[in-house]
Formats: C-alpha cells, sequence, structure tokens
C-alpha cells in the first residue's frame, strides 16, 4: 500500500509514550496512588492495540504481503483517527438552574462529577464552582454526554427541584502546519530602497493553501530576512485562524447541548428513600448515601 510508510510514520509517534506507560504500571509509587494508576492504565489501554496493530502491519511490509498489509494499514488508520480525537476530548460542564433552592442541589451534582471524574482518571478543572467546569481526558465527552439534561431532585413529599446540566465538546486541536502546504513566491520589492529593490528578488510572499491565508513581506533587502519574518507572521495567522475555528465549532456544539438538554430527563433523585433512577429505563445510576452524597456510577 503506497501510504503504509506514512501510517507506520504516525503511530510510530506513539511508541515512546507506551513503552514508559508499560513502565508506569508496574512502578510502585504509581501503584501507591490510585487515581493517577487509573489514569495511567485508561491511557494505557487506548494505546496497546495501535501499537499491537502497527506491529503486525510493519511485518507485512517488510514481507510485501500486500492482502494483509493493506487490510491492516486501513484498521490502524481508523484506529488512530479515533484515538486522536479521544485523546483531545475536553468536556465543558454548566450547571442552570432558576430557583435558588436549587444551589444545593448543584452543588451536590457538580461535587457527583468531580469524583466521577477523577475515579476515571479525568482532570476536572473548576471555573466556577457549582457551576462550571471543563473536563479533560480518553473519552471524556464521550462518557459525560449522557448526562446532558434535566435533573430532578425530590427533597419532600411536597418539594420538587430541577437543575439542567449542559455538556458539550471543547474543539482544542493543537495547530500542525505542513511545509507542503506554503506555497512560498519571490518577487521584485516595490518599496523604498533605491535600484536595489528593483533588481533583486527580495520580497517573499507565502501561502497557506488550505486556509488561503498569504502573507508579503518585503521590508528588509534580504531575501532570507523576508521569508523569515512571513513564516512568524503566517504561523501566528494561522493559529488565530484555528482558535476562531475552534471557538465556532465549541459554540455551535453548546447551542446543541442546549437543544439536547431541554429534551427529557436524565435521572431523578429521590432524597427521602436515597434512591436515584433513569428516567427512561428505571435502572439505578447514582445512589444518594446517608451523608446526602451523590455517587454516579
Amino acid at each position: 500500500m503506497k501510504d503504509t510508510a506514512l501510517i507506520i510514520e504516525r503511530a510510530e509517534r506513539y511508541r515512546v509514550r507506551f513503552e514508559e506507560l508499560e513502565w508506569l504500571i508496574s512502578a510502585p509509587e504509581v501503584i501507591a496512588d490510585g487515581r493517577y494508576y487509573r489514569k495511567v492504565i485508561a491511557e494505557y489501554s487506548v494505546l496497546t492495540p495501535i501499537i499491537e496493530l502497527l506491529d503486525e502491519l510493519k511485518v507485512c511490509h517488510e514481507y510485501d504481503l500486500a492482502n494483509e498489509e493493506q487490510e491492516l494499514a486501513v484498521k490502524l488508520l481508523k484506529l488512530l483517527a479515533e484515538t486522536e480525537r479521544g485523546i483531545s476530548e475536553i468536556a465543558v460542564l454548566e450547571m442552570h438552574y432558576t430557583k435558588e433552592a436549587a444551589n444545593e442541589f448543584a452543588s451536590l451534582l457538580y461535587s457527583a462529577y468531580n469524583s466521577f471524574a477523577l475515579d476515571r482518571g479525568f482532570d476536572f478543572e473548576v471555573i466556577n464552582k457549582t457551576k462550571f467546569a471543563r473536563v479533560k481526558g480518553v473519552g471524556a465527552y464521550t462518557v459525560l454526554q449522557k448526562e446532558c439534561g434535566i435533573h430532578e431532585a425530590r427533597l419532600n413529599d411536597n418539594f420538587k427541584i430541577s437543575v439542567t446540566a449542559i455538556i458539550y465538546p471543547e474543539k482544542s486541536q493543537d495547530v500542525q502546519i505542513d511545509e507542503r502546504d506554503l506555497e512560498i513566491d519571490t518577487f521584485r520589492s516595490g518599496g523604498a530602497g533605491g535600484q536595489h529593490v528593483n533588481k533583486t528578488e527580495s520580497a517573499i510572499r507565502i501561502t497557506h493553501i488550505p486556509t488561503g491565508i498569504s502573507v508579503v513581506c518585503q521590508d528588509e533587502r534580504s531575501q532570507y530576512k523576508n521569508k523569515s519574518r512571513a513564516l512568524e507572521i503566517i504561523y501566528k495567522k494561522i493559529e488565530n485562524h484555528a482558535e476562531k475555528k475552534n471557538a465556532e465549532l465549541t459554540n455551535e456544539a453548546k447551542k446543541n447541548a442546549q437543544k439536547t438538554a431541554g429534551s427529557g430527563i436524565v435521572r431523578n433523585y429521590d432524597f427521602r428513600t436515597g434512591q436515584c433512577q433513569n428516567s427512561e429505563s428505571a435502572q439505578l445510576s447514582a445512589i444518594i448515601d446517608k451523608s446526602g452524597k451523590i455517587e454516579i456510577f
């Protein structure tokens, strides 16, 4: 397969981290730290199938087993795409309620999600206590998106309150610029500088083909200096473009989550009996302990 070498190169980037994780899962100090150990195990379980497929693909590539090579290359490419999306997952959690009486219930829910995230090996960043948080980790949004919706609590026979959890993915992908996507043109500078600029093609125009962003630099007499400056500017412009795009995609995801959140009840919490039930399946998916703490399974 023509692109096998590129797929192998892409997958090999994970080998160093995989070997590091192999060492970490057997280190006594890591095992002793329960939460960190679970985080290491979660990441190790994600990278293991990549390395296994990679090693199989390399054997097929070496011995020119074309059919097997193509099949494994397709599988590995798909797995890499899924894994890279998962690794970069960030879930934004927002708690919304209108009645002041729901503040305590919102705080309990927030704490429950905090504990749930940490037990799963996710990072839980507190933005606004009881209201906003960012949860980062492998599959963080995939796991938490099911919690998006209305959470109802029955405190006594006559009093029921609700909190709406809005959960959406934050788009935060690193910018990777391939030099092959940059088109570089030289031309004679038309600015100040006398006859010299008219004789030397010192001006530089760089265009990033995927985005169409273009930069021209002709302030210096040196083509090298103009090129260096143009590269610096265009990298910054591409980063700004990516940040703007990520913000637009995140905002769109939030709007979709708001629509989803208003469409149904996720769970009922009965503080009279200490039980919780999923609204639709009637399956117990959380409990309230004697102190009133909520534990999400």
